[in-house]
């Protein structure tokens, strides 16, 4: 009988741990960092390496938008640009900076998300926080979401966004007549 008491233990913590009811954070793929699905539609990630691009088509997505600028360390464009056709995708570059953001690529970005044959997209920057908030954007323009919800499901996506990038954002909604 202490046998099975150690087993049970030892072992049903396991088991609650990994039930539904304590849904476990998807691993981001090889090559993509901080991959969140976010639903059918849409996920959104931080840096997509080229090797990726392929990981990227056979989850299903269809296209790939990349936030990136050519500035950035680390990124290569074009070899991103190369494989993402390779695999398939079709392959949007909309560079948006964090440090000085505009609205141009606010703009781009709506067009593609506007455009449903682009779904289901892999939004992507360095970190995710531009990505969050281009989907953010994207919720209360498109989607008719409030500024309060949509901003409430970008805390979870957001970890690596800039002050300036939310600020801008919020401005953006603005703008355009959402606050």
């Amino acid at each position: 009988m202490k046998r099975f008491s150690w087993a049970l233990v030892l072992f049903l913590p396991l088991l609650v741990l990994s039930s539904p009811a304590f849904p476990q954070a998807p691993a981001s793929p090889p090559g993509i960092r901080n991959f969140t699905p976010v639903d059918a539609t849409v996920a959104c990630a931080g840096a997509v390496t080229p090797e990726a691009a392929a990981e990227v088509r056979k989850a299903g997505f269809v296209s790939l938008v990349n936030l990136r600028t050519a500035g950035e360390e680390g990124v290569d464009l074009a070899a991103i640009e190369t494989a993402a056709a390779q695999a398939g995708l079709r392959y949007f570059h909309v560079p948006f900076s964090s440090s000085d953001p505009k609205s141009e690529p606010v703009d781009r970005f709506l067009e593609i998300a506007r455009d449903r044959s682009n779904e289901p997209m892999l939004i992507a920057c360095a970190s995710g926080g531009r990505a969050a908030m281009m989907l953010a954007i994207k919720r209360v323009l498109i989607d008719l979401w409030s500024v309060e919800k949509a901003m409430a499901e970008v805390p979870a996506l957001s970890e690596g966004m800039r002050p300036a990038v939310r600020q801008f954002g919020l401005a953006y909604l603005e703008q355009h007549g959402k606050r």
